[in-house]
């Protein structure tokens, strides 16, 4: 990952965290395995109905508690603070069908003409970054009120 994209995203995560006083700063980079870790382990935690919890609780691991899960034994802090069972978790990562989740995303994104998240597609409309959510806000408005197909 290019440095200039690493600290944009360092950046603008600290200033979210900080604007929602969320903890943050003592940072494990997960960039390459542990990025890949974490999305198996999603996928999974998913079929567990904890993906919610998973993704939190990964969040405050890597951007937080300075937690490597590119290891066995960071991931396993992690399947324990999101209530999943390690044993099963590991096994879960073996799985590889997320993959081709993730190649889909990435194709989408690049037909998007757009890197990363957040990405948000609703019809034509794509928004990019936290600091879009107005403009998501009021477009959906605009669709509401246009009868475009959306029930509030």
């Amino acid at each position: 990952m290019p440095r200039a994209k690493l600290l944009y995203i360092v950046k603008d995560a600290d200033r979210e965290a900080r604007r929602r006083k969320i903890p943050f700063g003592k940072i494990a980079d997960p960039a390459g395995a542990g990025a890949e870790r974490c999305i198996a382990a999603f996928y999974y935690a998913k079929t567990q109905h904890r993906q919610f919890d998973f993704l939190l609780e990964a969040g405050k691991a890597i951007f937080a508690d300075g937690i490597d899960v590119a290891t066995d034994e960071g991931m396993q802090v992690v399947a324990e603070r999101a209530g999943l069972f390690w044993p099963d978790l590991e096994e879960g990562m073996k799985d590889e069908h997320w993959r081709h989740e993730a190649k889909k995303n990435r194709e989408q994104l690049s037909e998007a003409g757009l890197w990363g998240v957040p990405t948000l597609k609703i019809g034509e409309h794509v928004f990019w970054g936290q600091d879009r959510d107005w403009l998501l806000a009021h477009t959906i408005e605009d669709l509401c009120q246009g009868a475009e197909g959306f029930m509030v």
